[in-house]
């Protein structure tokens, strides 16, 4: 293991997570659970379509909900600083042989350039997000969980290795790693881009998908007050996991499953990723605290229940519309 990790010389900027989508046979049923009982606020929505933001974030949305035949995984949408870095993603992408190709989606500034990692983990970098209206101060608004913004996502990925040096390219460091003792084999990775805390998380696991995405919440108080709603609303068979305190990232966390088996975190403090002058934390991956500080082992089918990533069909990725060929109806 290093002693530190220099920032890369970076073939295009990446400024932070942006979006993340998911695919769900029954839109009114996602509806009623992450915006109703869950807390997330819709911004726009159609006959196919939710776009939801939480209640610190100002970009138009930070999670797609789009209807279709089965649950499954969209696209992760990157946000990146320049317009000049989506030419340099697309050359750095083609360059490699990987999938790029121009696409369109509401709400974001002209162009998206969709892509994929080695593994078939969709892409998406935008430059420019419709802005919306501070919520942090509409106090009627916060209810369920009170997200604040979305924290992190978890990939399942067949090799932890090459994923982080695939995504180290792209400026993801490493603050925390979990090895095997004796072969030094990397199983689980933590990233984060430059300069903005911890991104992504990497498990190792048998094909590409995605494990779960986090939100964060201000206190572990607004867990425990999460907690005591879904166990009295009907909600109670949806707590999967914790709460409970991860070794590693040190994060506060609660995990959830809703009807779709779409796996959601919470999670709250957590300790400050290092930076490039420390050395990543690495872990034994014998020692249970890693997952569980508090020696709580995740429920069987933690690490197999993934949701894959799904395509959406060419005329909605490049038209970015509705089911009626129309722009989705927008809500403040």
């Amino acid at each position: 293991m290093p002693e530190k990790q220099s920032p890369p010389v970076l073939p295009f900027g990446i400024a932070r997570l942006g979006y993340v989508e998911r695919f769900t046979p029954d839109i009114d049923r996602a509806r009623a659970f992450h915006v109703d009982t869950f807390g997330l606020q819709i911004s726009a929505e159609d006959e196919r379509h939710l776009y939801l933001r939480a209640l610190h974030e100002r970009g138009h949305h930070s999670l797609i909900f789009a209807q279709g035949p089965e649950a499954g995984a969209g696209a992760l949408g990157f946000r990146v600083a320049r317009e000049e870095d989506l030419e340099r993603a697309h050359r750095w992408f083609t360059g490699r042989g990987l999938r790029a190709e121009w696409i369109e989606r509401p709400w974001t500034a002209r162009r998206v350039l969709r892509a994929a990692d080695p593994w078939g983990v969709p892409l998406e970098f935008y430059c420019g997000m419709t802005p919306m209206p501070p919520l942090h101060q509409r106090y009627r608004l916060h209810h369920g969980a009170r997200p604040l913004w979305l924290d992190r996502v978890c990939l399942r990925t067949p090799d932890v290795a090459a994923a982080v040096t695939f995504y180290g390219a792209l400026g993801f460091l490493m603050s925390e790693a979990v090895r095997e003792k004796d072969s030094g084999r990397l199983r689980v990775a933590l990233l984060g881009n430059f300069g903005t805390g911890e991104t992504l998380s990497l498990v190792e696991g048998a094909g590409a998908g995605l494990h779960h995405l986090s939100w964060r919440v201000e206190t572990p108080a607004h867990v425990l007050d999460f907690l005591d709603l879904m166990a009295t609303t009907g909600h109670g068979e949806m707590i999967e996991h914790g709460p409970g305190r991860h070794g590693i990232s040190n994060a506060l966390y609660l995990y959830l499953l809703d009807a779709d088996g779409h796996r959601t975190g919470l999670v709250c403090a957590g300790a400050r990723p290092p930076g490039p002058d420390a050395p990543p934390i690495v872990w034994d991956y014998d020692d249970p605290r890693w997952q569980s500080l508090w020696g709580t082992p995740p429920p069987p089918g933690w690490s197999e229940r993934v949701m894959p990533f799904i395509a959406p069909a060419p005329s909605a990725r490049r038209a970015g519309l509705g089911s009626q060929g129309r722009a989705p109806v927008r809500r403040v």
